[in-house]
């Protein structure tokens, strides 16, 4: 984690604390118009070297219907969902 780009970082940090509560708000969202949190989705502690920012662990939704938010709206952060049923 840290600074996009920088140190070998894999994961960029969210700019603002809005940013995380909005896609905190999503997951919530999802979760009780009922697709399923296959992975990640909890906020993560900054670095011990301070990067600055805020950090999300990636999360993965599925069976998503295409009557959720989740799937029908952007959501910025590393928030995303899949459903097999669809196909490649």
């Amino acid at each position: 984690m840290g600074q996009g780009g920088r140190n070998g970082a894999h994961q960029a940090q969210l700019i603002l604390a809005l940013g995380l509560a909005q896609d905190l708000e999503y997951i919530a969202i999802a979760q009780a118009e009922g697709a399923k949190l296959v992975a990640g989705g909890e906020p993560i502690a900054r670095n011990a070297d301070g990067a600055p920012g805020f950090y999300l662990r990636p999360a993965l939704f599925s069976e998503t219907t295409k009557d959720m938010r989740i799937k029908r709206e952007e959501v910025f952060g590393p928030v995303g969902e899949r459903d097999p049923r669809e196909g490649l």
